[in-house]
């Protein structure tokens, strides 16, 4: 028997499933920011696309708590569906599906085989590739600006921060540069501010890129 807690303000998927022997209905509240200690013990958690955006917009809140959520009364429109999966949704059940269907896709999405229609599947794979891409953006930005804080160190610092790489200490450097502790101190701390880093070993990670 599936356990589910309904979040809705009328009672649709309540009425729905009352009568099905399938389903055990653990609680349920008319917002997501009310929700009973009886959530815990759902397997499902039912959300209603009918909910105020307000209130859909705190789906991570709940995708937090690590629960299966899946959103009901749902136009199966692709850019409504694709933002409410993205906000941590396991799956949907389309406003005209009956009781009957409305047990089975439940099921299904419990078991990890969520129906999808196709063209929520296509829309799917196209906001993933738009991920991925601002993902590698982020990460080329990111390699770029590392690269430049690089190139901000002297030559003398990027010598001693390929002996900080090498695990040398503040006076093994000393010794082997024929320079006082205190210079390498020095040079050591600008190496961290230019870097935007606050330990060595954070700043020797930069070496790869020299």
């Amino acid at each position: 028997m599936l356990k589910v807690f309904i979040i809705e303000a009328e009672p649709y998927s309540a009425s729905l499933l009352g009568e099905q022997r399938e389903i055990r209905i653990v609680g349920g509240a008319n917002e997501i920011g009310a929700l009973g200690h009886q959530m815990s013990a759902a397997d499902i958690v039912l959300v209603s696309a009918r909910l105020p955006d307000a209130e859909l917009a705190q789906l991570h809140e709940l995708r937090a708590t690590n629960v299966c959520i899946v959103i009901t009364e749902i136009d199966e429109t692709e850019e409504k569906v694709v933002s409410l999966l993205e906000g941590g949704a396991a799956g949907y059940v389309r406003r005209e599906a009956s009781a009957e269907e409305m047990v089975s896709i439940l099921y299904a999405i419990r078991e990890g085989r969520p129906p999808i229609a196709p063209a929520i599947g296509t829309a799917l794979v196209t906001r993933l590739h738009e991920l991925l891409a601002l993902q590698n953006q982020h990460k080329q930005e990111s390699l770029t600006q590392d690269y430049a804080d690089l190139c901000s160190l002297t030559a003398r610092e990027r010598e001693i921060l390929t002996l900080i790489r090498g695990g040398a200490s503040n006076q093994e450097i000393a010794e082997q540069l024929v320079i006082e502790v205190g210079t390498v101190k020095n040079h050591v701390h600008n190496i961290l501010k230019k870097l935007n880093v606050t330990r060595r070993d954070q700043a020797a990670r930069y070496v790869d890129l020299l």
